[in-house]
């Protein structure tokens, strides 16, 4: 890893952050109340962050696993108050998730119910994310991971309330979709969707690193196997940013030098910004510093996560191709926990 990062052959991406200032509402996210006096205890058993030592008003990251720790789920957790919590969670699998959170119920006291069709999600970035936002009732907010060095959050709004600030947002400072979604990529939070359906656990997402996975609560499903990534070393694939001009779709698979015939990454999502593909790509930890350095099997993750950005064609999009595409390797915005 001590040689120089190779120069660019295609033009580095150029980013106008001013066009990242804005308010977006966020269409493709939905939403799940859970309500009821045991509300707090049932998501704790069910999800990789601890909801008991949450305050009231705040909110996090979680992941809902099956019994192998592959994320079924990735959500933002709201904990209105002790018996009341809103999952903010792709669309996609809302309904596939609310059925099978429902079915761990049983005698607990509570209620699940979608109620996307009742609230706005509006997502908030730049100088609008720092301004204080007024409703009645209040505007419940959630914190999100920065990209490009700017803040974002979540708003989440009854319909019945007024959004007079908010639609004012929207209307002078629109985001576009396609730039919000790329924030998500630069942000370096993959959110689980139906195309990564049981794919990852936590850490493959570099969950952990991004305060989503707590390792000090009780029991979860795949509670086990994500203890065991943790704390035996056998965590074997971690999630970096990358962008290239080829088209790129979450769930493609890339495949490198060390095996040409197995994928060495998969797409876990994507977006677009003038003519370049961004991606978080979930890699085999191994074929990472080849990226960089063929002749270099051995240099550290860590050490590869603080080059400056890059460009290679070491990587394919079919097995065994001679046909390397170029991409580039884009530095994530957090560093990793230093216990992996």
């Amino acid at each position: 890893m001590s040689s120089p990062a190779p120069s660019f052959e295609m033009p580095l991406p150029h980013f106008d952050l001013e066009h990242f200032n804005g308010a977006a509402q966020l269409n493709h996210l939905g939403l799940i109340e859970c309500m009821g006096v045991d509300a707090e205890q049932f998501l704790h058993q069910q999800l990789t962050q601890d909801m008991v030592v949450l305050p009231p008003g705040s909110s996090t990251l979680a992941g809902f696993c099956n019994a192998k720790g592959r994320l079924q789920a990735s959500m933002v957790v709201i904990k209105e108050s002790s018996e009341r919590f809103l999952l903010i969670l792709q669309m996609d699998l809302l309904e596939r998730t609310l059925k099978r959170l429902s079915m761990f119920v049983l005698r607990a006291k509570l209620k699940m119910r979608d109620v996307s069709a009742s609230h706005s999600l509006v997502g908030l970035m730049g100088k609008c994310a720092e301004l204080p936002v007024s409703s009645e009732p209040p505007a419940l907010q959630a914190p999100l991971q920065s990209a490009l060095g700017l803040s974002r959050k979540l708003l989440c709004l009854p319909h019945a309330s007024p959004m007079d600030e908010v639609q004012a947002l929207l209307q002078t400072n629109p985001l576009s979709p396609e730039h919000w979604a790329l924030s998500d990529v630069l942000s370096g939070v993959a959110w689980v969707q139906e195309k990564t359906f049981e794919q990852f656990v936590p850490q493959m997402l570099n969950y952990e690193s991004a305060a989503a996975v707590s390792f000090k609560k009780g029991c979860y499903p795949g509670q086990e196997v994500v203890a065991r990534s943790q704390f035996r070393g056998s965590l074997k694939r971690r999630t970096v940013i990358v962008f290239g001009k080829e088209a790129l779709s979450v769930g493609m698979e890339l495949f490198g030098p060390l095996h040409a015939a197995q994928p060495c990454a998969v797409l876990a999502q994507v977006a677009r910004h003038e003519g370049f593909f961004f991606a978080l790509a979930c890699f085999q930890i191994e074929a990472l510093p080849m990226a960089h350095d063929k002749s270099d099997q051995a240099a550290s993750l860590r050490a590869f996560l603080k080059l400056e950005p890059f460009d290679c064609k070491t990587f394919c999009l079919e097995a065994n191709s001679s046909q390397p595409i170029e991409l580039g390797f884009w530095p994530l915005p957090y560093a990793l926990l230093e216990d992996i």
